[in-house]
């Protein structure tokens, strides 16, 4: 049986508060947070996919154990969810963004044995491919009907 769980958008103190949990840091530039919470209107799936590009991008780098954010001013934000995993997506090298198209193919779900035959890669180089994936967060292992599995992360994922 399916639920739809309706997520209420997250205030400017919840996004703050997401922003540091997400980067591990108490010291996150107000002004940075402020353009993040209007940029994503307050959607938790924005605020996460947001980071990680920016993160991705280099605009947030780790500098002695520590997040170092860019000049807010520099920062080129996508309007929408699914330009950032767009965006996210095309940073990968040609062969996993194939595998990632053909696995949408599949399905929401797939398993690593359906990859070779629809792929055409060797299993040693989807092995090394996944997981460089299951690293992102676009994709993610999971266990349905106690067979194991990878999943998007997102229907979004999928579809772009």
């Amino acid at each position: 049986m399916l639920q739809t769980i309706v997520l209420k958008r997250l205030s400017f103190h919840d996004v703050i508060e997401m922003i540091k949990r997400v980067l591990e840091q108490d010291d996150v530039p107000r002004r940075f947070c402020r353009l993040v919470y209007e940029k994503t209107r307050g959607n938790p799936f924005f605020v996460e996919e947001v980071i990680k590009s920016l993160k991705e991008e280099g605009v947030i780098s780790a500098e002695k154990e520590k997040w170092k954010i860019k000049e807010v001013s520099k920062i080129e934000f996508p309007e929408t969810v699914k330009e950032v995993i767009k965006a996210r997506i095309g940073r990968l090298d040609d062969e996993s963004q194939k595998v990632l198209t053909r696995a949408s193919f599949i399905g929401k779900d797939f398993t690593f044995e359906a990859l070779p035959r629809v792929t055409g890669v060797e299993d040693d180089k989807l092995l090394e491919i996944m997981e460089g994936m299951l690293k992102t967060g676009l994709i993610k292992e999971v266990t349905v009907r106690g067979k194991d599995m990878f999943s998007f992360a997102d229907v979004i994922v999928k579809d772009v």
